[in-house]
């Protein structure tokens, strides 16, 4: 659970309900699910096979089984650029290092406990390298 950069098309619109909601979605369709192991995974968690090539970049919350958080960008830069004028809307603005730690990782927990202190996943990474 927390964010992560999933690579879609360019042309890639997330599915909505019926509220105009984002449906939450693995980033795999459910074919490729059960061939990692079926442990009752239903098919509407799953998105469909993309038609194009997933050439590009959207920000992700995973706390249910996916939403977009941004809009889709070419490069993985232009994303932490969306993110560094977009404060996160549980944990505000974050430091250019964590944006910068997370666009290498490509994922991020929700959320750490350091030295008593609960602080969002994304400043916990380089939360040791600010303490040396």
């Amino acid at each position: 659970m927390g964010r992560e950069i999933r690579k879609v098309p360019a042309d890639w619109k997330h599915p909505k309900d019926d509220q105009d909601e984002f449906v939450g979605l693995h980033d795999q369709t459910y074919e490729e699910s059960l061939a990692e192991e079926d442990y009752g995974q239903k098919p509407e968690w799953f998105r469909e096979a993309f038609t194009s090539e997933p050439t590009h970049y959207q920000l992700y919350e995973t706390v249910t089984e996916g939403t977009p958080m941004s809009p889709v960008f070419e490069t993985k830069e232009e994303l932490g650029d969306w993110m560094m004028i977009h404060p996160d809307p549980v944990w505000g603005q974050r430091s250019r290092e964590a944006v910068d730690a997370f666009l290498e990782s490509e994922w991020s927990i929700s959320m750490m406990m350091i030295g008593g202190k609960v602080m969002d996943g994304m400043e916990a990474m380089v939360q040791p390298e600010k303490e040396k």
